[in-house]
């Protein structure tokens, strides 16, 4: 096969020239139109997403606006719960203490009076019953007794017991007076 060239070589590098411009330009255009169409693509997705944000942010502030009055009905419960702890705290089962302080007394002495007192001035230290016993002792032995295993507890201290309650051998009209720590320790 025999080929004709009849173009001279000048015009054949043009032409080549000319071809590898088009192609650039069909290259660039298509590029072009690419980015544009993903640059558009872009702003609408933008558009979709800032509408969606917007919503989204009513939503949440109607959300919160109808949880506020369950957020106060909450504080409500709260408080009162700290309230109801704070009395439960404070609470002195003297039931127990009585059942403990006639398991103390002895045979020989009868007790006509009790007084409990409660000292919660300082609330982080032992809370303590100030205690007043009157009563009647058989005898000075039994009253000497009683003080005695008083004072030999741990959970009472300061027994106080007036020496003019000593000066009687029987029948012996007595005032006691101590204190009761009610975590069962001496501070």
């Amino acid at each position: 096969m025999i080929t004709l060239d009849l173009l001279p070589l000048k015009e054949k590098k043009r032409f080549n020239l000319n071809i590898w411009y088009l192609l650039a330009k069909k290259i660039t255009i298509f590029f072009s139109g690419l980015i544009g169409t993903v640059t558009v693509i872009l702003f609408l997705v933008n558009y979709i997403l800032k509408i969606d944000v917007d919503n989204i942010n009513k939503q949440h502030s109607a959300i919160v606006k109808s949880n506020q009055k369950i957020n106060y009905e909450i504080k409500q419960w709260n408080d009162n719960l700290k309230r109801l702890s704070k009395i439960q705290e404070d609470n002195i089962e003297f039931s127990t203490i009585l059942f403990q302080f006639s398991d103390l007394v002895p045979r020989g002495i009868s007790l006509n009076f009790l007084s409990l007192d409660t000292d919660l001035s300082d609330r982080k230290s032992s809370r303590y019953l100030n205690v007043k016993l009157k009563g009647v002792a058989k005898t000075r032995d039994d009253l000497v007794g009683f003080k005695e295993k008083l004072n030999n507890l741990d959970f009472v201290e300061n027994v106080k017991l007036p020496i003019s309650s000593l000066l009687k051998q029987e029948n012996i009209d007595f005032e006691l007076n101590f204190k009761f720590y009610l975590n069962l320790k001496r501070k």
